[in-house]
Order: C-alpha cells, then structure tokens, then sequence
C-alpha cells in the first residue's frame, strides 16, 4: 500500500526537477568571424541539431496546429529589439518542459544571476495567417519567479494590418514556479493576418534569478480542451 501511495509523488518529484530550466553546460558562442554587420550577438545564436528521439512538439491537447514555436531551431523567426544582454535562448535540462531550449527575459545567458534591466520586444518575422469560421486560440507558456514578481513582466500583444498593436492578455508577472498555460481567444480574428509579439521588461529584483521563461507560442484550432 505504501509503496503505491510513494509512486505518483516520486514521479512527480521527477518531472519538477527536470523542469528546472537551468542548464547543466553552458550555452555555446558564436566565434567573432560568424557575426555578419548589422547582426547582434542573438541573431547569430547557433540553433541546435534536432533530436529524432525526442518529439520536437507535443501532441495537440486540441484540435490541430495553426503555428508552433517550441525555440527547439532557435530563435531566428523572431525580430529582438531592446534588451540590452537581457533577452536569451536557453538549454533546459529536459525535453519535459515542451522543448529542450527557450527564450529567457532577464539574462542572456545560463547562470542564474542578477537580472538585467532591460525592455524588450520578441515580435514575429511574418504575420499568422489565421483560417475562418473555426474556433482560435493563441497559447504560450510561461514559467519564473523574481522577487518581486513585477520586477519581470510580460505582454502578448497583436494587431492587425497596420493597426495598432493591442494587448492580446494581462500583463503576466513572474510568480510562477512551475509552467504555466495562458490561453487567448482569436476566434474574431479568423480570416485574417495577425501580427504577434511580446513586450518584456525587468527591473532590478532580490538576490538572484533564472529569468521569465516564454515557451510554446502555438495557435490552435479547435474547441477548448
């Protein structure tokens, strides 16, 4: 009986510290020679070679796919502006966390540290093109805990077009020690191309920090799972 009880706890034990986030080796540099003018330091980030024995994406908890960024091929489909160092691409321990890497708000590299002050914009290359008459949902990920929480935050936003951007949801704190899912309504904008990005902004924290982790920016298809 005790030994049935242990079971699930122990498991549970398991995937909390692979999901830890802070990598065992660090993350490799570019040589000086491979950085091309006008390319800052994130856009020449080497992207990693896939593991065919790992997933790179989970199945779909819903419907299908419209877009997937797990950050698995790094981060080039994404435009950094800002950041000043603050803005990372980070190797986690475990492929249990949706992806063995993602993007890190607070540091650009590995070490937990003190987080740099810095406002950010991680906005997408391209537009999604979004199908009509079904159900959307934009979801991402997010996990980190700074103290205090607002000392890092972050913000999806989108617009339409040439329209303004708009906060596609609440301004999120980092005050989550585990993942956790946010989930947004793109039902209305079916049809259309919509552009995403996401405003970062950290602030000078107690002690030091492993950073705000966003990771599986996805769009779904289908009803609420």
């Amino acid at each position: 009986m005790k030994l049935r009880t242990r079971a699930p706890f122990l498991i549970c034990l398991a995937l909390l510290a692979a999901c830890d986030g802070q990598s065992r080796e660090p993350m490799a540099s570019p040589s000086p020679s491979a950085l091309q003018p006008g390319l800052s330091l994130r856009d020449a980030l080497p992207s990693p070679t896939p593991n065919q024995a790992l997933p790179s994406m989970p199945p779909p908890l819903m419907g299908a796919f419209v877009f997937y960024e797990d950050f698995e091929r790094g981060i080039s489909r994404w435009r950094i502006e800002g950041g000043k160092g603050g803005v990372g691409w980070h190797l986690l321990h475990a492929a249990t966390c949706g992806g063995r890497y993602t993007m890190v708000l607070g540091r650009e590299m590995n070490p937990v540290a003190d987080l740099v002050a810095a406002d950010a914009l991680l906005t997408l290359r391209a537009p999604l093109k979004l199908p009509a008459g079904v159900p959307l949902q934009l979801k991402y990920d997010l996990k980190g805990t700074v103290a205090p929480p607002e000392a890092s935050r972050i913000t999806a936003e989108l617009r339409g077009g040439q329209g303004p951007w708009q906060p596609a949801a609440p301004t999120a704190t980092a005050r989550y020690p585990l993942m956790v899912s946010y989930r947004v309504d793109l039902t209305p904008r079916g049809g259309q191309q919509v552009w995403l990005r996401f405003r970062g902004a950290t602030r000078k924290a107690l002690g030091k920090h492993k950073g705000f982790y966003l990771d599986d920016i996805q769009v779904l298809q289908g009803g609420a799972s």
